[in-house]
């Protein structure tokens, strides 16, 4: 799982980053796990391989045409802890694009348990998407981060930026099927205890 995430700084000087870190690291860790004969490898990807496709949720055998060169190497994350961590300190949260650009939010234990469950009986070679099930604008997230802290978040607009994606919706069939995979921790909830873990760290 570990990366260089990020679309927006891998342009530019920072390619090569991305290149090492993406790229050449996943090299040599599939030379590891052959010379340790390691039986399965769980690779985790990003919805930003399959770039800005107008057909929606995303198949799993969806032609991969990513728009960055982030897309082309790799791994995401979403950055609510900083937005939490902004409406509890008051400070700005910066919002790239009209905000009406949609995601598909997945909680970090419905990962680990997809991710546990391809090692152990995933069909080798398969490509398994994983979503929260849900799309969600990010100014509907903001609305959100208000309902669940009591802050309304101050923003601050800017362009949209090369290489986001407007909306990502991940299709979890193959991952319903083979692994029984249904996410169990809706954004709310999620984000709710994310909130809470913040502030006990004040």
């Amino acid at each position: 799982l570990a990366a260089q995430a990020g679309v927006r700084s891998s342009w530019g000087r920072e390619f090569q980053l991305y290149t090492d870190h993406n790229v050449l690291a996943t090299q040599r860790l599939l030379e590891a796990a052959v010379q340790a004969g390691v039986p399965r490898l769980v690779y985790a990807s990003s919805s930003s391989v399959y770039g800005d496709s107008r057909e929606l949720p995303l198949r799993e055998d969806a032609p991969c045409r990513p728009l960055s060169p982030y897309g082309v190497t790799k791994l995401a994350a979403e950055p609510f802890h900083r937005f939490l961590a902004a409406a509890r300190d008051g400070t700005p949260i910066r919002l790239f694009g009209d905000g009406k650009q949609t995601r598909d939010f997945t909680y970090v234990d419905d990962v680990v348990t997809v991710t546990r469950r391809a090692g152990d009986s995933g069909r080798p070679g398969c490509v398994y998407n994983v979503g929260g099930g849900h799309r969600l604008a990010l100014e509907d997230v903001l609305r959100t981060i208000e309902q669940i802290t009591g802050q309304k978040p101050a923003v601050t607009r800017d362009e949209a930026q090369k290489g986001d994606m407007r909306d990502t919706f991940a299709d979890t069939s193959a991952a319903k099927r083979d692994l029984a995979f249904q996410p169990a921790v809706t954004l709310p909830e999620g984000l709710a205890r994310e909130w809470e873990w913040i502030r006990g760290q004040r």
